[in-house]
């Protein structure tokens, strides 16, 4: 089952120098989940199907994760149309399939004094749930009817097997399992994009080791002066770029890059351009 990764708090791009390996510059961007919410910050738990006690426990589960997560806003308004919605907004319709606790036999693996595995079987209490989800904006839909299951299990032999089990202790930690998965297919992720610089020019070397060490200006200068010598040198170009995407100067890093393309179309420089371009779209969507 796939988890949420928790995210820190939204910046627009941390940069880091790298110390070791190839030479790049890495770029911390946020980019767009599985399904993709564009700028959608506000969710809105309208109608809903389910047993009451399902529904309730399904809105307090998501609120405290999406509490966690910080990303998401929530409220509930069953009364809502989705011609209502605002900018930002989306209706979330969250209906409860299957809400039930079983007793069930769980096979574990084992080892003996000697070390040798052997499978026993342990009674389990299992509560499970399947959530059908869908997700509106005012002019689109972003996920319909997508089934998250969330499964957890009380062990009735384990050294807490004595404890008094709440039914819906257990369905809230179904819950959690499936509203995780939720979650983690519509928030966005920062996710880190290394940059490779070109140091196959050895006049370059100091600036290219300035650029790691993250002296911009004193790179840029330094990479400036030898194009004033050598207009012709694509590395200078497209490492200036380097540094300017690494600063989420996107325009103005695919401008350098378009020199260093003209000059010489090394696929190093074709392929960055083009994860520049798309640093750029995941920028524009999530705004």
């Amino acid at each position: 089952m796939k988890r949420l990764i928790t995210l820190a708090p939204l910046f627009a791009g941390l940069l880091i120098a790298t110390a070791c390996g190839p030479p790049s510059l890495s770029l911390a961007v946020l980019e767009p989940a599985e399904f993709h919410v564009l700028d959608t910050t506000h969710l809105i738990i309208g109608e809903s199907l389910g047993r009451p006690l399902a529904k309730e426990l399904s809105a307090a589960a998501l609120e405290d994760l999406i509490r966690e997560d910080n990303y998401f806003s929530l409220v509930q308004n069953a009364r809502i149309q989705r011609d209502a919605l605002l900018e930002h907004e989306a209706l979330l319709r969250l209906d409860v399939v299957e809400f039930f606790i079983h007793e069930d036999l769980e096979n574990r693996i084992l080892e003996d004094e000697r070390g040798l595995e052997f499978t026993t079987q342990t009674p389990v209490l299992r509560a499970q749930v399947l959530l059908e989800i869908s997700l509106m904006q005012k002019q689109a839909s972003i996920m319909e009817k997508v089934l998250y299951e969330g499964i957890a299990t009380f062990d009735l032999d384990g050294p807490d097997s004595s404890a008094i089990v709440r039914d819906s202790e257990l369905y809230r930690a179904a819950l959690y399992g499936a509203l995780e998965s939720f979650l983690n297919d519509i928030t966005p992720r920062i996710q880190e994009h290394s940059i490779p610089l070109d140091d196959s020019d050895e006049n370059l070397k100091e600036a290219v080791s300035n650029a790691r060490a993250r002296s911009f200006s004193k790179a840029s200068k330094q990479f400036e002066e030898y194009l004033g010598q050598n207009p012709s040198a694509s590395e200078a170009h497209y490492n200036i770029g380097v540094i300017l995407d690494a600063q989420s100067r996107f325009e103005e890093a695919m401008l350098r890059y378009d020199e260093a393309i003209k000059l010489n179309p090394k696929p190093l420089y074709i392929n960055t351009r083009s994860s520049c371009a798309e640093r750029v779209y995941f920028r524009d969507s999530l705004l």
